[in-house]
């Protein structure tokens, strides 16, 4: 077996676990990639910024997200937060993991450590929007403009409200 075929039946065998995933728990794939984008937030503020999926796994599980049947179903969910940009291979990096008995595999790197934290924000925003959205809140951000009037004198504002249930 050459290596491309190795690779060909190891995205098969992603593929068919995560469909397996899906069957027992629909929008699994879905949700890991989101705790996949919210572990690399949180790896933002407090670790080197270079990662395994294994951790991201690890943390993923500890912070509730359900385990799949089969391991290999995290291939998939890699090759979607890989193609959303939401991680980065980081070349030639890789790092010992205790869950594979110490073999090196690939690090990662989160969208935000690619030198511009607008994308680290926008997903912090994102968050916050759903969580309020499943609370009954309502946020909003307006820009407001600061006296004297002049070309880029204002100041963001963010406010809260109760949703308002329309009959």
């Amino acid at each position: 077996m050459d290596m491309q075929q190795a690779r060909e039946r190891g995205n098969t065998g992603a593929q068919r676990a995560a469909e397996k995933a899906e069957r027992v728990s629909p929008g699994w794939v879905d949700e890991a990639v989101r705790y996949v984008d919210r572990f690399t937030r949180h790896n933002l503020l407090g670790m080197t910024g270079q990662f395994t999926i294994e951790q991201a796994r690890e943390w993923a599980e500890s912070m509730g997200l359900e385990k799949p049947t089969n391991g290999r179903a995290w291939g998939q969910v890699t090759r979607r937060a890989k193609s959303e940009k939401i991680i980065h291979p980081v070349p030639g990096v890789f790092l010992a993991t205790a869950a594979s008995n110490g073999s090196a595999k690939q690090a990662y790197t989160g969208a935000a450590f690619e030198g511009d934290l607008s994308y680290w924000f926008e997903c912090r925003a994102r968050e916050l929007i759903r969580d309020a959205a499943a609370r009954g809140v309502v946020i909003t951000i307006e820009q407001v403009p600061l006296r004297p009037l002049r070309m880029g004198h204002y100041v963001s504002v963010a406010k809260a409200r109760k949703r308002v249930e329309r009959p």
